[in-house]
């Protein structure tokens, strides 16, 4: 973890994110993808880029080809300041679909943003309850109030995030949504969707509410 620390970032420059965003639709280039990825994330942070490229580089990590996240990024890289930054950044964004998207894979531990959120730092163990994913959780809570969710559309992808969490062993995710009735709310519908009922784009799926 010292190497977050002590690396020097540079300013990443908007060809760069267009360049990973144009690897994330291209089905074939998952494995290319997800080595950028992990390159990007241990010389650069995402104060690095400027605000408006960040909606675009966050909603590539919200494809299903750009997960897993490499191990040597988890083991080196994932720090409190890290997961802190990624909150700001969520909270910055003024679309809702986007913003809440973002949370809603940050819950499920196969995402790349879950798999960072759920990676346990210290003795402290990650739950929905604690530490970040909590954070995560009450925002969520607190978007959603003033919410119609079937005015949204999300990507296929964060749906099927949701089914496998719910179904993954050892996961409290339906246990613990319970107290957070919009958020279990929103995710009950979510899970329990025809994925029939979606529009292809750009090689993902948009899954209306309805």
């Amino acid at each position: 973890m010292l190497s977050y620390f002590f690396r020097q970032s540079s300013k990443v420059e908007d060809p760069e994110i267009d360049a990973i965003e144009e690897l994330a639709n291209d089905p074939s280039a998952s494995d290319n993808l997800r080595r950028t990825l992990t390159a990007f994330f241990l010389k650069h942070e995402l104060s690095d880029m400027a605000p408006w490229s960040r909606p675009k580089f966050i909603n590539v990590l919200l494809k299903q080809n750009a997960w897993p996240v490499d191990e040597k990024l988890l083991v080196t890289n994932v720090s409190q300041n890290m997961k802190d930054k990624l909150i700001e950044t969520f909270n910055e964004f003024t679309k809702v679909e986007l913003k809440v998207g973002a949370m809603l894979q940050s819950l499920c531990k196969q995402t790349f943003l879950g798999q960072i959120f759920h990676r346990q730092l210290g003795w402290t163990k990650c739950t929905l309850i604690s530490g970040h994913l909590n954070i995560i959780l009450m925002a969520l809570q607190n978007i959603l109030k003033d919410v119609d969710i079937r005015t949204l559309t999300f990507i296929d992808s964060t749906r099927k995030a949701l089914q496998q969490e719910s179904v993954r062993e050892n996961s409290t995710l339906t246990k613990d949504l319970l107290i957070y009735p919009n958020v279990n709310n929103l995710v009950t519908c979510l899970i329990s969707s025809n994925p029939k009922d979606t529009e292809s784009k750009d090689t993902e799926l948009k899954l209306t509410m309805k």
